[in-house]
């Protein structure tokens, strides 16, 4: 009997030995790497041609590599419970390794979220200097630089960037953080633009970008994008605000040529519907500068702006005046010849 009893006790122990880390399942650096590719702070930075910030994995050092254009900005080592960076001290950067450096980070942890269940969600990590140190009580996520870090306009950025980082790949660890930490990276990501088209010549169409806002003081950023055909490949025109306020110009366009636009919410799902204008055949100078004051954007189907009140009432009094002035003038001159030709 007691033989049994021990039996029992080794055999429970064995089957829980599973149990112990249910809840400690952990994030691959492989799947974070891969994630990295799908968040918002990638897809920002993507889209500048100064900048493809993205990481490798050298499996041989056990690191991962935070690369921009060819060069090695920084390397991570890691373990199968976390991503470290414990040195040498980054400091004194340019411009451009500062932001493919934040942009890539904040991807990091974008994508180590995202892989624990959570869209749209971060972590306030401040590599502008505005904080020093970020670290939670459970020591799930610790940061440290930014130490009289500011921008120089010779040199880039001066101080230190970084000097301690270090984030938990345990699932649980991250569904903690996000609770207590966590935090929306684009509101709008939801959110569609509308945009409209006005104030048309031969060379140049206006763009108004407009949304509705959560906040009146909300600057959210839309891109926009030009095609020639409907169904054709659209490019990048510009970034720009969609909060209504201001109006971009598209200009270097050809003449008697129809244009196709959209726009999306930076980091957003779903692009405004399409519009389309028609550039004219020649610009029309009289009176621009009311024509510029009135412009009324529209959705662009008919392609040309709608502003019946705007010059044509001036121009018909203007030839009412010339025609009266050249009137007075002939009779004049007439009645001068006549004096002169009867003395």
């Amino acid at each position: 009997m007691k033989f049994n009893k021990i039996f029992i006790v080794i055999l429970l122990g064995i089957l829980l030995i599973p149990c112990r880390n249910v809840y400690a399942k952990t994030i691959t650096v492989d799947d974070v790497v891969e994630e990295y590719k799908n968040t918002f702070h990638y897809k920002t930075i993507s889209e500048s041609n100064e900048y493809d910030a993205h990481f490798i994995i050298n499996k041989n050092n056990k690191n991962i590599v935070l690369i921009n254009k060819g060069e090695e900005l920084l390397a991570l080592d890691y373990t199968d419970d976390y991503i470290e960076y414990s040195g040498p001290v980054i400091e004194n950067v340019g411009t451009t390794y500062n932001w493919a450096f934040m942009y890539g980070m904040k991807g990091l942890v974008e994508s180590i979220i995202r892989l624990a269940g959570y869209d749209n969600t971060t972590i306030s990590l401040k590599f502008n200097g505005e904080s020093n140190m970020l670290q939670d009580e459970n020591k799930i996520i610790q940061y440290k630089g930014g130490n009289s870090f500011e921008y120089d306009s010779d040199v880039g950025y001066k101080g230190i960037l970084l000097e301690y980082f270090k984030i938990s790949l345990n699932e649980s660890d991250i569904k903690t953080l996000v609770t207590t930490n966590g935090e929306k990276i684009n509101k709008y990501i939801d959110s569609v633009p509308t945009i409209k088209l006005g104030y048309i010549t031969s060379s140049s169409i206006g763009i108004n970008l407009s949304m509705e806002l959560q906040d009146e003081y909300d600057y959210p950023s839309c891109y926009i994008y030009r095609s020639v055909s409907y169904d054709g490949e659209y490019e990048k025109v510009q970034e720009t605000s969609c909060n209504g306020t201001g109006t971009i110009i598209d200009n270097d366009l050809n003449a008697n040529t129809t244009y196709y636009y959209k726009a999306i919410v930076n980091g957003g799902n779903k692009y405004s519907e399409i519009v389309s204008a028609t550039t004219k055949s020649e610009d029309i100078e009289t009176n621009n500068k009311s024509d510029n004051e009135n412009t009324n954007y529209n959705n662009g189907e008919t392609g040309t702006t709608n502003n019946p009140n705007t010059g044509i009432i001036s121009i018909t009094i203007s030839s009412i005046i010339l025609a009266t002035i050249g009137f007075i003038i002939f009779f004049v001159i007439k009645k001068k010849n006549y004096f002169k030709f009867n003395l």
